[in-house]
């Protein structure tokens, strides 16, 4: 009887054994594909971290005679100059000579439009004659997240807004007058974006950071890395202009020379953009109403573009009382 339940023991001590050793092997199955996969996913990250050092992308031309939908069409001879004598490097000037070319053409044109405009409206568009109104409405988001469909109803409520059109972020230098002729520009522009067929037009909101680019001369907006791409980092600090703490106070003792310079020429040319749509805003009410007077109440400013979402801070700076929808 010992020897028997010491065999029946010895059994079931064995099919333990073996039930532990199946048990270890498939936990030791399960946790060789983790090691695996940490394996991949640091092999991948260390690929990432070399491409992103030696900054190695490759993009393949296409669409080098194409001078429509270009965001630059805009801007004025003396910034594409000064685009120009910077990035003289990073330009690839054989396979992107015609678009240079038609760039600078515009620019000698819109350079000659924005004087037409100064002479106009130079002593209009300031912050004495055209305030603004000090609760302006963000629209925040990533891209693809349905922020231009939430902005085009938005603005579909012309009494209540200012907003940016396609024709104002393309030409900001000389809207104010030039806007009546603007059947005279519908070469530059498709029907549809090219991304998503999305319907294109003058009369339609558009980003206003677009206009903004072309303001500052392309030098402190993340929309540069559209012709600059394997620039894009250095573009990275203008999403929000904060510093290594995350702030964007002028008096920190941390912040760069360089980041503050593109900080205040960020500033100076988003706030002249405002008072220009402000001004147009004002002016395309009187004259719906056949009256030569500016309404008594100042349309609110409603603007959109992705960017913003970083650069909240910036924000509630210029405007205290400002609203986002996000």
């Amino acid at each position: 009887n010992k020897i028997t339940m010491m065999a029946n023991h010895n059994n079931k001590s064995n099919n333990n054994n073996n039930n532990n050793n199946k048990t270890n092997n498939a936990v030791s199955s399960v946790l060789k594909g983790f090691d695996n996969y940490s394996e991949e996913k640091q092999q991948t990250n260390q690929l990432d971290e070399i491409i992103r050092r030696t900054k190695t992308y490759q993009f393949t031309p296409k669409h080098q005679y194409s001078m429509k939908n270009n965001p630059l069409c805009g801007i004025c001879f003396p910034q594409w100059l000064s685009i120009l004598r910077q990035r003289y490097r990073e330009i690839e000037w054989f396979k992107y000579w015609p678009r240079i070319l038609f760039l600078t053409f515009m620019s000698i044109i819109n350079s000659l439009l924005a004087f037409i405009e100064w002479i106009l409206y130079g002593d209009i568009v300031n912050s004495t004659t055209t305030p603004l109104h000090p609760s302006p409405v963000f629209i925040l988001g990533h891209p693809r997240t349905g922020t231009t469909l939430l902005h085009s109803l938005l603005a579909l409520d012309d009494d209540r807004w200012a907003i940016c059109s396609t024709f104002c972020a393309a030409f900001p230098s000389s809207f104010l007058w030039l806007e009546r002729y603007k059947c005279w520009f519908t070469g530059v522009m498709d029907d549809t974006r090219p991304m998503d067929n999305v319907k294109l037009d003058f009369d339609l909101p558009q980003e206003d950071e677009i206009a903004t680019n072309v303001l500052s001369g392309g030098m402190c907006s993340p929309y540069m890395p559209l012709f600059f791409m394997r620039q894009e980092p250095e573009y990275r600090a203008f999403y929000s202009f904060e510093n290594e703490n995350g702030d964007n106070d002028d008096d920190s003792d941390n912040n760069n020379n360089e980041t503050m310079k593109n900080k205040n020429r960020w500033i100076q040319a988003f706030l002249f953009l405002c008072h220009k749509l402000t001004l147009r805003a004002a002016t395309t009410s009187a004259s719906s109403n056949n009256t030569t007077s500016q309404p008594k109440t100042k349309k609110r400013l409603l603007l959109k573009s992705p960017v913003h979402t970083a650069r909240m801070k910036l924000l509630l700076q210029l405007f205290p009382k400002a609203q986002f929808i996000y």
